[in-house]
């Protein structure tokens, strides 16, 4: 149950969708979406609501509240919150133009996790043009049928994402004068050096100045995953080469890929693969 008070001037813009089964499938879907002039005692509160929401501010401020992150919402900023937990948005003083759009889909709760691995904030925009062109398309295509329309929407609801995940590095990087950047890629190329030693995170962090939490959240934050994880990755994609252009043992290639021993190199490569090694190689190999 939510409570609201829609206080939006006459020009303002509200369409509804209600998808089918099949178009919720996909990646993307609109479930409504708009375009409001909002007036300064705008103001919407939910405990939850089944869906995501992207809104972008076209002029003025809001606010945004959700699960204890208290976000602005200024002119040419954007965000996205998950609306299945309890959240609030209201105009910041004056008045509050902005676009939004309520989405579900197969694929909106891990972009959404990609975007923000350690909660939200506001990304900033800086072409603003294509952002709203493609809001305005999405909203237009609200009520549109049939499944090249939901294709379409789905599509353009993955360049909206693909926009706010370039910005926000753009973000990082300005906040940070380009260092975090660098310290990222500095871990990253250690780690394709010395992935087949056995190092830990604080081999792959000794000459960086931040904190080993800091930056773990920085390392998430631009890369969207741990620096252990990635390690990991590493590993596991250079022991597919193995797998399927030598006959070397399991073992050899876990203690070639930096591995601790064998068991934890099937256990490892069964948790992000899905097979065991031999398996992944005798698919490989048409046996």
């Amino acid at each position: 149950m939510g409570k609201y008070n829609e206080s939006i001037s006459d020009e303002s813009v509200w369409v509804t969708a209600t998808p089918a089964q099949n178009i919720r499938a996909l990646p993307f879907c609109v479930m409504e979406a708009g375009h409001f002039y909002a007036k300064p005692d705008y103001e919407v509160s939910r405990r939850e609501h089944d869906s995501y929401l992207f809104m972008y501010t076209v002029k003025g401020c809001g606010r945004i509240v959700s699960d204890g992150e208290r976000v602005e919402l200024g002119e040419g900023c954007a965000a996205v919150i998950d609306c299945h937990k309890n959240h609030k948005y209201f105009t910041s003083g004056g008045e509050w133009e902005f676009v939004w759009i309520h989405m579900n889909g197969e694929s909106v709760p891990a972009f959404f996790d990609m975007l923000y691995p350690n909660g939200i904030f506001s990304v900033k925009i800086y072409d603003k043009q294509p952002i709203i062109l493609k809001s305005e398309s999405i909203i237009k295509k609200a009520e549109g049928n049939g499944m090249m329309n939901a294709l379409n929407t789905s599509s353009e609801i993955h360049d909206l994402f693909c926009i706010l995940f370039k910005n926000g590095y753009e973000n990082e990087r300005e906040k940070n004068n380009g260092l975090h950047s660098m310290y990222v890629e500095s871990a990253v190329e250690t780690i394709h050096k010395r992935f087949c030693e056995p190092i830990a995170i604080d081999d792959i962090t000794e000459n960086v100045p931040l904190s080993k939490y800091h930056f773990i959240r920085v390392f998430k934050r631009i890369m969207g995953t741990t620096p252990y994880n990635y390690l990991t990755n590493c590993r596991i994609n250079n022991a597919k080469i193995y797998l399927r252009t030598t006959n070397l043992t399991v073992g050899e290639i876990s203690s070639l890929c930096g591995f601790q021993d064998a068991s934890n190199f099937i256990v490892q490569f069964k948790k992000h693969t899905s097979q065991k090694p031999l398996q992944y190689r005798r698919d490989f190999a048409g046996v």
